[in-house]
This record gives C-alpha cells, structure tokens and sequence, in this order.
C-alpha cells in the first residue's frame, strides 16, 4: 500500500491512481486467494460496490499511514464483538 501511495510501482493502480484500501478478504491460501480474485473479475460494479458496503459502508480507508498496519473494516469490528 505504502508504495501504491507514493505511485513507486508502475501498472494499473499508478496509472489510475488507486491508492485508498477500502475492502480486503484473508485466505488460507494463495491459490485461494487468487481463484477469489479472478472470480470478483468477473462480477458487475453493482455486486463489487455492495461487497465493498457490507464491509466498510463509508469507505474508509483501512491502511494506517502512521504505521503501515491494514486497520480491521467495521464490518470485521462489529463481527469480533458479536
């Protein structure tokens, strides 16, 4: 994220200037990890941005500055607590 923020690495993300983490999944493993991926490729903007609100509705953004930690979305807080 840091180097997202700072446009270090060329690509996608530099070129759009996408540097706000907003929404994240844990996985076991990477293969999983990467079969969740390819599969969120192919769902409409509609089902991204609902998934996105079930998870953090204001859109904040879950990377700390300060320390470099990914902040838990309130989604994740209130589960935790419930």
């Amino acid at each position: 994220m840091s180097e997202h923020k700072q446009g270090l690495t060329p690509g996608v993300a530099t070129k759009h200037r996408v540097d706000t983490l907003v929404y994240y999944e844990l996985h076991d493993t990477m293969e999983q990890a990467i079969s969740r991926e390819k599969n969120l490729k192919k769902w409409n903007r509609l089902w991204k941005i609902r998934l996105i609100e079930e998870m953090n509705p204001a859109w904040q953004d879950l990377f700390d500055d300060f320390d470099g930690s990914i902040k838990d979305g309130p989604f994740d807080v209130e589960r935790l607590r419930g």
